[in-house]
Formats: structure tokens, C-alpha cells, sequence
């Protein structure tokens, strides 16, 4: 489907662009065409009004002067005194009147006969009478001057027609330049089109195969329970003693209450995929939020015979304007994550770092840093991005099966949602970035004491822009 898509979307960007391409340039080809023959116009009038100024004012004509105007401006220059032709004519082989179909035969009556001109008789009398037309002779084109001008007790009449050869040259090479740059310019946005469809199919192509990944993988977690349930619902009715259909009820409870957690999950992630996840924020002071996450889970981390420890900086962080509903939920998964991979005897390590005592610090004044370090076994380079996609476990993690590989999907989607990020670490990581930070040595000491281990680190804005 996408492959359709990606060559439809190719062919109708290159059909577009390229007609508007082509089009505009036709209108350019058009313009430069219509300069072309204005200035070869221009040009022609200019030489017939310069060459009939020296016929009139000479009173010899000059057959080196006519040889070099001929030859400097593309000029052919015919000559009649009284209607006879001049024996310039008879030296450069022109003849005098010439058969019907000459060149000068056809211009001359094409100026008597449309314009009402004979250049054999002067019907101007003391002035001078001219005409410029165009003419078409033996498959080439050529502009005209047809007149008379008074001479002595006669007349003298003239042809000059100008080849039109080179303005031929130049439109014919004109055009061809602009067919072989809009053939270029198609093909090179053909190659555009093909790559840059490609790039805004992909997100499309990668959403779809995320969105079916996401459904497979939800139907093999739901399998799970619906089986448990169903099979304790057949159990109930063979149970032999209440005793037994109480556990049997227990057992779907149990199984009911995880499929729950899990649809809930999936819903935030939906809400997330189609920008529905709403942020209820207020003022929030972010180390009371610490601190009552600490509190959640001292005891749960008692229990498992963890050491936790809380770390909060020397000065009072700024308030914040966050969801604290969200951002408790996302310190609880990072929370979770520490319980689930830290062994019994080692450290949890949750802290809060602002900053605004250290200028030199790159988090910069307008973001707080918080996370959540454990002295368990360390992460892979290679899963570090991978543990945030959906439903992804390594295979070194936990088997307990109320987890279901959402969480740290989750707790990104969160931070996103907040216009932060998050991301994973190294302990040793973890120890470089506080190293030379008085007010956090007890960070690099909690580093130290184990070799492995985790962190995740969570940098959230202290206000979020307008644009959210």
C-alpha cells in the first residue's frame, strides 16, 4: 500500500512541479523570443535610417561604403536611379529587375501591391517615402525597406533587406536550451519527488507498523488473563467446597485487576499517539514531589531490603508549572523499574537537581534534572533507546507477569508531554556528570560502591511554552 502511495504522491509532485515548471518556462522562452526580434528590429531600422541619411546627403555613392554596410550589418542593398538599376548591382552579381521569383523581384511587389509603393517611380515627389514589411523568401525570412528619395533632377529608389538567419539561430538555440533544462529540471524533480515523498511516508509507514506491533503485542498480553479467567470460570463451577471457588475467584480478580492495569496503559499510550494526553498543571513544588514518592516507597523498598536514599539540592528549587498526577506517575515507574532490577543489599538512589546555584552547570537555569539510580545490573548500549518502545523487554529482564513492557514507554510519553526527555545511563555516567559538583558527592559515592548499575534521568522545563 505504501509502496502505491509513495509512487502516486512521486508522480502527481512531479506533474505539478513540473507544470508549473514548464509553463513558466514558456512564458520566459515566450519574452526572450519577443526581445530577441524587438531588438533585431530595432537594429534594422536603425541601419535603414542611417543608410537612407547617407544616399540622400552623398551626391557619389560609394560602392566600398555600400560593400561595408552589406557586409558589417547583414545587409542586402538594392538600387534604382530613375528605375534603372545602379551597375553595383551588375558587380556583385545581383542583376537588375531579375526573374519573377528573385528575391528583390518578390520584395518589390510586395510593396506595390500591398503598400502601394513602386520603388521605379517617385510619387513622393520632394520627400522621401518608405516601407518596412517583413518577407519570406526561399524559406527564410527577412525584414524590408522598400522607398523612394529625391536625387538630382530624379529619384532614387532602394531596397535593404536584413537577414533574419541569425534571430532564426538564436530562438532555434534558445529553445533548445530550455527543452534540454526543463527535461533536466523534470528529471531532477522526479529524483526530488521519488526521495522527499519517501521521507513523508515513512513516519507513516513506521506509525503503522508500530500500531500493528502495538496491537499484536496487546492481544498476546490480554491473552494471558482471558485464558486464567476463563479457566477459573470453569473451575468455579466444578469447584468441590467454597473454599476452592473462593481461590478460583481470587485468581480472576487478580487476573481482572492486570488486565485493567493494562488497558489503562494502553489507553494513555493512545491518548499519546493522537496528542490527546491532557495536562492538568498547576504550581507545583518539585521536591515535596520527591519527597512524597520517597515515602510511597520506603517502605515497599524496606521490605526488599534495599537501602534508599534521597537526595535534594542545598537551595530551594524553583515552583513549577507541571501535571503532578503525570509526573508522580512517572517517578513511579522509574521507582518500579529500581525495585524490580536491584538486587536484595544493594541502593535506590532518588534525587533532585536545580542548577540555579552553579551557573556554569549545562542544564541550564530554566530546567530541572531528576532521577533515579540503582545499583543493579547495567543496561546494555545497544537497549538503551530500545527499552522506551512499547512492550519491549530485554531479555535480562524481570518475568514477573504484572509487568507488561509499557512503563518506561510510558514515563517518556510523559516527559515528552511535559516538553522534556529522558533517557538512560550508566552509573559511571551518572558519577562523571556530578563529579565536580560540591553540593552532589554523594552521588559519585553511590557510583562507586557498586560497579554495575542504572540511572534514568528526567529533565523537565520549569514552565511550559504557550505552544503546548
Amino acid at each position: 500500500m505504501f509502496r502505491k502511495l509513495h509512487r502516486q504522491l512521486a508522480l502527481f509532485s512531479t506533474l505539478v512541479t513540473g507544470t508549473i515548471f514548464s509553463v513558466l518556462c514558456l512564458i520566459c522562452l515566450l519574452f526572450a523570443q519577443n526581445s530577441i526580434r524587438q531588438n533585431n528590429y530595432t537594429s534594422f531600422l536603425k541601419e535603414q535610417s542611417t543608410l537612407t541619411a547617407n544616399l540622400q546627403s552623398e551626391q557619389a555613392i560609394s560602392h566600398q561604403w555600400l560593400n561595408q554596410m552589406q557586409e558589417n550589418h547583414h545587409l542586402i542593398i538594392y538600387l534604382y536611379d530613375n528605375g534603372s538599376p545602379l551597375y553595383y548591382q551588375f558587380l556583385h552579381q545581383a542583376g537588375s529587375a531579375g526573374p519573377e521569383d528573385s528575391l528583390a523581384e518578390s520584395a518589390r511587389r510586395i510593396a506595390r501591391d500591398t503598400y502601394g509603393l513602386d520603388i521605379f517611380q517617385n510619387s513622393s515627389g520632394l520627400s522621401v517615402r518608405h516601407e518596412e514589411f517583413s518577407l519570406e523568401f526561399a524559406g527564410k525570412d527577412y525584414y524590408v525597406s522598400a522607398g523612394t528619395l529625391p536625387r538630382g533632377n530624379g529619384h532614387l529608389g532602394f531596397l535593404i533587406l536584413y537577414s533574419l538567419d541569425d534571430e532564426t539561430r538564436q530562438i532555434t538555440w534558445l529553445r533548445i536550451a530550455v527543452l534540454l533544462a526543463d527535461i533536466i529540471a523534470l528529471l531532477l524533480l522526479s529524483v526530488f519527488s521519488w526521495l522527499f515523498t519517501g521521507r513523508l511516508i515513512k513516519p507513516l509507514e513506521e506509525s503503522q507498523k508500530q500500531q500493528t506491533r502495538f496491537i499484536a503485542s496487546a492481544s498476546h498480553e490480554l491473552r494471558s488473563p482471558l485464558a486464567v479467567i476463563l479457566s477459573g470460570t470453569e473451575s468455579i463451577e466444578k469447584a468441590d467446597t467454597p473454599a476452592q471457588a473462593q481461590r478460583f475467584l481470587e485468581l480472576i480478580r487478580s487476573e481482572g485487576q492486570r488486565m485493567q492495569h493494562l488497558i489503562s496503559d494502553m489507553l494513555l499510550l493512545a491518548s499519546s499517539d493522537s496528542h490527546a494526553l491532557r495536562l492538568q498543571t498547576q504550581l507545583l513544588q518539585p521536591d515535596e514531589l520527591l519527597l512524597q514518592c520517597y515515602d510511597a516507597y520506603a517502605a515497599l523498598a524496606r521490605e526488599r531490603q534495599l537501602s534508599f536514599r534521597l537526595l535534594l539540592p542545598e537551595s530551594d528549587p524553583p515552583d513549577c508549572i507541571w501535571d503532578g498526577q503525570r509526573i508522580r506517575q512517572l517517578l513511579s515507574v522509574l521507582l518500579d523499574n529500581a525495585l524490580s532490577y536491584t538486587p536484595s543489599g544493594m541502593g535506590i538512589l532518588l534525587f533532585l537537581f536545580y542548577p540555579g546555584h552553579d551557573s556554569s552547570q549545562k542544564s541550564g537555569r530554566d530546567s530541572i534534572l531528576f532521577g533515579v539510580a540503582n545499583q543493579g545490573a547495567s543496561i546494555p548500549p545497544e537497549e538503551k533507546k530500545l527499552i522506551f518502545q512499547r512492550f519491549y523487554r530485554s531479555q535480562h529482564s524481570r518475568t514477573e507477569k504484572e509487568h507488561f513492557g509499557l512503563g518506561l514507554c510510558i514515563a517518556k510519553e510523559i516527559a515528552l508531554a511535559h516538553q522534556g526527555e529522558i533517557w538512560a545511563e550508566d552509573l559511571s555516567e551518572l558519577s562523571e556528570r556530578f563529579a565536580s559538583d560540591s553540593g552532589y558527592l554523594d552521588v559519585p559515592d553511590f557510583c562507586k560502591k557498586k560497579s554495575g548499575g542504572s540511572a534514568f534521568l528526567a529533565k523537565l522545563p520549569v514552565r511550559l511554552t504557550d505552544s503546548h
